[in-house]
């Protein structure tokens, strides 16, 4: 079978990777792709904002299924145009996205529904916004309501912060990833899913728009149990990454499970082992940063064991890896431990030649704290 991926970044590298592993594919195609994923499929210069060039393309190269990684295409109603067209898609409808495109329709779904989540409130103006927050007690988070390309968080630990957050926002200046999480016991992923996932998707379905895809769900483990921060309705981004490497099954038959309400009976299977990703990104990230750096030494880096690097921002320029975004590489590494996937990880980066570039040099210590204790 013929796939197009839909987007650009290190999530829809991984998934490439992933899906041109599958013996049921023929051909993939990715738009717009970037360097790295040039690797595993064709990438095509297409504008997927416009559908109708979609829906042409498709028709073109005799796709037969479509995988759209990022939020903005899913919000703007793709899935629901490409299977009007009869293309069938993996992801939510617009209506479905609004779990993440739409904070307040969330937090009031959890309201309407008895799904734990933390207290809320909605302001369409500034000076409400700061008069409730000098009655809350800090720290406290502000959101944006809207897609802001995972910028439109912030925890504040005064209430100073909280009311800069707000004149951020309405002025429109709008981690870690590492598999399994430590924290998540099965008692607690028992419970997320019976008290927040399953209630979430009941409420879907009786509102008439029946979720089908990736639901990723943000989660605040507090002493009561798992609530629920916020929802993505597509893979993460890293955390896709951790999970590519860690999924042992083929993910091509388990999208169109997905897609089709066929998983009742879909079992995945996943590697023993632990994963970590560390994001690369350009100095001067998440501000400005400037692009058309050089990066070398990856095919150095790649020779370490269980070492898969996922190019999030690059671009090809006379046979050179050139920077072409804020968040760059993704460095991601398998271990039978923690520790020794953040060894790998690190190794890794240490081999690339990058000076425009940075990371966190902290990421998966807690874990393999833990795992000593």
């Amino acid at each position: 079978m013929n796939i197009l991926l839909i987007g650009g970044g290190g999530r829809e590298h991984a998934l490439a990777w992933k899906i041109a592993a599958s013996p049921l594919v023929d051909r993939v195609y990715c738009a717009p792709g970037n360097a790295g994923i040039a690797r595993e499929a064709e990438c095509m210069a297409l504008d997927c904002a416009d559908h109708g060039a979609v829906i042409g393309f498709c028709r073109s190269k005799a796709i037969d299924f479509v995988v759209v990684g990022p939020e903005a295409p899913l919000a703007a109603g793709l899935v629901d145009d490409l299977e009007s067209a009869g293309i069938k898609t993996f992801g939510p409808t617009k209506a479905a996205a609004r779990l993440e495109g739409s904070k307040g329709f969330t937090k009031d779904l959890c309201r309407a529904n008895n799904i734990p989540t933390a207290a809320y409130e909605r302001f369409d103006a500034a000076a409400p916004a700061k008069e409730y927050l000098r009655r809350m007690a800090a720290p406290i988070v502000v959101k944006a309501d809207g897609l802001a390309a995972g910028k439109g968080v912030v925890v504040a630990a005064t209430t100073a912060e909280a009311e800069a957050a707000v004149d951020m926002m309405f002025g429109g200046a709008l981690g870690e990833a590492v598999s399994p999480a430590p924290v998540m016991t099965p008692a607690l992923e028992r419970r997320a899913l019976e008290e927040i996932v399953l209630p979430t998707l009941a409420a879907m379905k009786a509102m008439g728009a029946p979720y089908k895809g990736v639901l990723y769900a943000g989660l605040m483990i507090t002493d009561a149990g798992p609530k629920l921060i916020e929802y993505n309705v597509r893979f993460g981004d890293p955390e896709c990454q951790v999970l590519m490497v860690r999924l042992m099954s083929d993910l091509v038959p388990a999208l169109i499970a997905a897609r089709d309400g066929m998983l009742g009976n879909f079992a995945l299977r996943w590697y023993p082992e632990v994963a970590l990703t560390v994001v690369m990104a350009a100095n001067g990230y998440p501000g400005d940063y400037a692009k058309g750096s050089v990066i070398a030494g990856l095919s150095e880096a790649e020779k370490i064991d269980g070492v898969e690097i996922f190019h999030a921002g690059t671009r090809k320029e006379d046979g050179r890896i050139l920077a072409n975004g804020g968040r760059v590489l993704d460095v991601t590494a398998l271990g039978k431990t923690m520790a020794q996937a953040q060894a790998r990880a690190y190794a890794a980066v240490d081999k690339i030649v990058w000076p425009e570039g940075f990371c966190r040099r902290d990421i998966g210590a807690r874990a393999a704290q833990a795992e000593k204790a």
